[in-house]
């Protein structure tokens, strides 16, 4: 199946195309760190690529290139320990305190909206490795059962999602990131079965044919513009194993590679941070990966059925994938 695919390569895509033309806020959710603290700031140089900005006196960003709005300053953002987010505590109660920040953030770029752009009611999600699930957790309000941890409305405040190496299913080597070094809840949230991962896989709703376990990995609410659901992931990650178990079904989901003179070389979970393999740093910054985030942040691409529809009666992770290749820049740049 893969071989019908790779016509893709060179444009990520998901959904449907978007009406308009005002791009949405990015809101970056990070990673687990040895600390679980504040790690780099993984969007260093990502305002050059989406707002309006100038090199030697000549417009330089993504999109100007590609002939989209650019974000107004203060558009892209983190969620950090600031706003709640403790990389320690448990992921459903993360995510609850994401869905309160997202309602909170738009409540406050309404506030100061530059003259001529539409009201904001949604944003754009990366979420990086661990950063997947909390995003994934809030948007499939996966802490239901407990008023603590539920998350009502947050899939209605979300247009694009991306994931950046995530452990989807979770990982089935959990030692490899590092598991256990930081609190008791980070490592079972990994475990491939845990309680977790059911609730975000499965997505248990009340209805009697997600209770036996045939649920939606990719779930929607009634919108004239559907979640984009987007993977990128490490075909040799060197951290969750399986490498694949980063597939969505319901999802773009592409394997990163870098084809330099001919030699392809799949990426691996560190690469995916934006080393040399991809042209960037351990912080995102000039990353050719980011490139490709922003391509499809911006709605650049033609949005084709992929997948779309959850296979209710296949196991999961095997979902469909095409490649791009980080060592190549999207069309246009």
């Amino acid at each position: 199946m893969l071989g019908a695919l790779t016509m893709l390569a060179l444009a990520p895509v998901s959904a449907t195309a978007r009406p308009g033309t005002q791009p949405e806020p990015i809101v970056i959710i990070a990673g687990a760190n040895f600390t679980c603290e504040d790690g780099g700031s993984q969007l260093a140089n990502l305002p050059a690529l989406v707002q309006e900005t100038y090199t030697n006196g000549v417009r330089s960003d993504a999109a100007y290139k590609w002939g989209k709005t650019p974000l107004p300053a203060g558009w892209v953002s983190m969620f950090t320990k600031a706003d709640g987010y403790d990389k320690c505590l448990n992921f459903m109660r993360q995510a609850r305190k994401l869905s309160d920040h997202l309602t909170l953030k738009i409540a406050q770029l309404n506030a100061s909206r530059p003259a001529g752009l539409d009201p904001i009611t949604k944003v754009d999600i990366v979420g990086i490795s661990a950063g997947s699930l909390v995003s994934r957790a809030c948007i499939a309000n996966a802490g239901r059962e407990n008023p603590e941890t539920a998350t009502p409305g947050c899939a209605a405040l979300v247009d694009d999602w991306v994931g950046v190496v995530p452990p989807s299913h979770g990982s089935t080597s959990p030692g490899s990131i590092g598991c256990p070094w930081t609190s008791v809840t980070l490592c079972p949230a990994i475990n491939p079965i845990s309680d977790f991962q059911r609730k975000l896989n499965e997505r248990y709703n009340g209805v009697v044919a997600d209770q036996m376990g045939l649920g939606d990995e990719t779930p929607q609410v009634a919108s004239p513009t559907p979640i984009e659901y987007t993977t990128l992931w490490a075909g040799n990650d060197g951290l969750i194993t399986p490498a694949a178990s980063a597939a969505l079904w319901g999802a773009g989901n592409y394997r990163v590679e870098s084809v330099v003179n001919g030699t392809v070389t799949q990426a691996t979970h560190n690469n995916m941070l934006g080393n040399s393999l991809c042209k960037g740093s351990l912080a995102y910054e000039a990353s050719g990966t980011w490139e490709w985030i922003v391509y499809e942040l911006l709605d650049v691409p033609t949005h084709f059925a992929f997948g779309e529809e959850s296979p209710r009666q296949l196991a999961t992770p095997i979902a469909p994938s095409s490649f791009l290749t980080c060592s190549q820049a999207p069309p246009g740049l």
